[in-house]
């Protein structure tokens, strides 16, 4: 990845963090844990439909997260029925997608 590519994308989560920490109330989405009682001392980023079945990287498909849980989760969509969830599965089931056809 290019110098400048990762500089973008660097600075895109810098000004991303504080509307997840304010939505989010700045604890794990999933185990609702703070940074200080999750291993590593840090929320990261989590997509709740994984980027590789499709999601996007747009703000309500992205929640905070502790590494474990987001490690726990991977690839697959989340098991809980909240509202942020619930609301980003709905969003993305109603979003046309385009199948290319070769």
């Amino acid at each position: 990845m290019s110098n400048s590519l990762r500089k973008a994308r660097s600075d895109r989560k810098r000004r991303r963090r504080p509307t997840l920490i304010e939505r989010d109330g700045n604890v794990c989405h999933y185990c609702k844990r703070p940074p200080e009682q999750v291993a590593r001392r840090q929320l990261t980023e989590d997509h709740v439909i994984p980027r590789v079945m499709g999601g996007p990287n747009a703000l309500w498909n992205i929640v905070l997260a502790c590494f474990a849980c987001g490690q726990r989760k991977g690839h697959r969509l989340p098991t809980c029925c909240c509202p942020v969830c619930e609301r980003a599965v709905a969003i993305f089931a109603a979003t046309p997608r385009t199948t290319e056809v070769a």
